[in-house]
């Protein structure tokens, strides 16, 4: 049986890691066609496979977003050479610049932190 301290700690702690952006990119500008929808948080790690994103709406999920953002990259491994444009959360559709194939959320503080097992380097 946990301790109820423990336990509530460790819950809070899953809910800081958890909780980020709530973000859907599109394949097209101004956020309509084909797109994807996920909440994404720093330990998601980078997100590819759209063939192009063209706009986003990236929505404040928490407090704890305050100091991130979403970083667009031209390849599909989030390699920071590939940085293409910064995004922070807001109301209205973002548009991508041309070229965009992946993007991650990343804390400006500790780029190189996100998902175990990922190298944004790239030096491989």
């Amino acid at each position: 049986m946990f301790h109820p301290l423990i336990l509530a700690t460790s819950l809070l702690s899953l809910t800081l890691t958890t909780t980020a952006f709530s973000v859907r990119a599109s394949d097209v500008q101004g956020c309509r066609g084909t797109g994807v929808s996920a909440t994404m948080s720093v330990d998601g790690g980078c997100q590819a496979g759209m063939t192009q994103i063209g706009s986003l709406n990236i929505g404040w999920s928490a407090d704890t977003d305050n100091d991130l953002v979403v970083v667009l990259y031209t390849d599909d491994k989030c390699c920071h050479a590939a940085q293409a444009e910064t995004l922070d959360w807001s109301d209205v559709c973002q548009q991508a610049p041309d070229g965009v194939k992946s993007w991650r959320v990343v804390d400006p503080n500790d780029p190189g932190k996100g998902k175990q097992g990922e190298d944004y380097e790239c030096k491989k």
